[in-house]
């Protein structure tokens, strides 16, 4: 269905007309945005019927959207399509004042596939996440009021169109509000800006496009929906609430249903045979790590997944999906949304701080010093493969990069002061007290059975190489900054901070 008169009155002058693109060189990048980036972030999905002629008329934003995603390999080009989305969005956006599903599924494309932008990755991308919200509201997908606006139509000849376009019912205004959801919640890892909650409409839409399955990966779409919905449990566990829709639900209970989502998912991929859908398999594999993550931030949560032997699941599946990232062959994981890449930091940053905090204490291999150094230095030669000038893959590296002259720091402190290696050292906030870890928390702990064998394979391989020293690996003029200040933002939930976390002389984190 055509979107509009508006889209199509300067059709003449788009990035087609004005010789940016042949029309040929735009149907092989929608080829390859169908065949290597749309099984990764099944929210958008561009059905084979949609040409480019027709795409350029009734979707024009999303065709330069799906373009300039499928730039990856020719980032220079990638960076002058970026200004043309960007024009676009002030002009239909902010100044015509225009909320359509074409607009909305392009700035979906372009915030899943935003880290090749990287350079204004952290100052942009929560303000086109605000304006996806304001279209879902405009177009009246959120059924439960879950975005907190009111929709504030002109007349009532605006209300009608609204209720008469009906986009709340079909399947792409209902993957479209999914996954506005789950883009909001995956940037809460890191900057908790953006607040959504899991509703009676969102389970409802999951629920019937998994049921009518137009598209295989439509099955999955509940995978994606329910790993942010426990997460958001956990968080609020955590705070000592219970959410009111889940009343009765305890710890154990919920990692009961962590436990059965990745087992219904794993099941799913070996019957659709979809074992290379990438990017949800390191969901799957990070789903105890998003669930227990953010309890690193504070000193009593610690404690408390300690005693309930969580401890060990949050760091073997942490690791598991680093490792799973390590096994994606290179021509797959430069298509992979930006989702993934930061589950990989998220899970890096766990690892890191596990390994400061009882990393000498446990004997549990995965946060030993020297196989997250492994590790680093697989990422490091991974992304070093494949940049090929000032791109993404060459801030990755610097970023891992940093993490390697880290790692270097921290047991050059520990082997200066032998005596850190006895006890986690705690400063509550607003005092000097300290208090040393109980004894209960000294010896070893079993290794967890949900580990993959496959990682331990390849940890057992990375140890068994020579383990430069960092420096050595770094180029000169990059340094620990990067990282020690990402582990520093590590309460990223937006816990209270009653208690600040340190270890004696080393780089503090709160």
């Amino acid at each position: 269905m055509r979107e509009g008169k508006s889209i199509c009155e300067d059709a003449d002058q788009d990035f087609i007309s004005r010789g940016l693109f042949t029309l040929l060189e735009c149907e092989e990048l929608l080829a390859k945005f169908r065949a290597h980036k749309m099984p990764q972030f099944p929210f958008v999905v561009v059905s084979a019927q949609l040409g480019v002629p027709r795409l350029r008329q009734e979707y024009p934003f999303l065709l330069l959207c799906i373009v300039t995603a499928s730039l990856e390999h020719k980032p220079s080009l990638q960076r002058v399509m970026e200004h043309e989305v960007r024009k676009v969005i002030a002009t239909r956006l902010i100044i015509n004042m225009e909320r359509n599903m074409d607009l909305l599924l392009g700035l979906m494309v372009h915030i899943a596939w935003y880290h090749y932008h990287w350079r204004t990755y952290h100052t942009q991308v929560n303000m086109l996440l605000q304006m996806g919200i304001m279209v879902v509201v405009a177009l009246g997908l959120d059924r439960d009021g879950n975005l907190r606006m009111q929709t504030i139509p002109f007349d009532r000849k605006d209300i009608d169109q609204t209720e008469a376009q009906g986009n709340y019912r079909t399947p792409a205004g209902q993957r479209a509000l999914l996954g506005c959801y789950y883009l909001c919640l995956k940037s809460s890892l890191f900057r908790r800006q953006l607040a959504i909650r899991h509703t009676e409409w969102i389970d409802l839409c999951t629920t019937m496009l998994e049921q009518k399955a137009e598209y295989r990966t439509d099955i999955f779409l509940r995978t994606y929906i329910d790993i942010q919905s426990l997460t958001q449990i956990s968080h609020t566990l955590r705070e000592g609430r219970t959410p009111g829709s889940v009343q009765g639900i305890n710890w154990q209970h919920l990692f009961g249903l962590a436990e059965v989502q990745q087992n219904r998912t794993e099941e799913l991929l070996r019957q659709y045979n979809l074992r290379d859908n990438w990017a949800l398999r390191m969901e799957m594999s990070a789903i105890p790590v998003l669930v227990l993550g953010h309890a690193l931030g504070r000193q009593k949560d610690i404690f408390q997944i300690r005693k309930t032997r969580e401890l060990i699941s949050l760091i073997s599946y942490a690791y598991n999906t680093v490792t799973i990232f390590l096994t994606i062959p290179s021509a797959a994981f430069v298509h992979l949304p930006a989702s993934s890449y930061n589950t990989l930091r998220y899970s890096l940053m766990v690892l890191s701080k596990l390994s400061v905090l009882f990393g000498w204490q446990l004997g549990i291999p995965e946060i030993k010093k020297d196989n997250i150094h492994s590790v680093a230095l697989a990422l490091l030669r991974k992304f070093g493969d494949l940049s090929a000038e000032d791109d993404v893959w060459a801030n990755c590296k610097k970023v891992v990069g940093s993490m390697l002259l880290w790692l270097e720091n921290t047991s050059d402190l520990q082997h200066a002061e032998p005596g850190l290696s006895q006890s986690v050292v705690y400063r509550n906030e607003g005092t000097h007290g300290h208090h040393t870890e109980p004894s209960s928390w000294q010896g070893q702990v079993p290794r967890s059975q949900g580990s993959n064998s496959g990682s331990h394979q390849l940890e057992l391989s990375l140890a068994s190489q020579h383990i430069p020293h960092a420096s050595g690996d770094v180029p000169d003029g990059w340094n620990a900054d990067i990282w020690e200040q990402m582990l520093e933002e590590l309460a990223w939930l937006g816990l209270p901070a009653e208690t600040r976390l340190r270890t004696g002389s080393l780089p503090s984190f709160s």
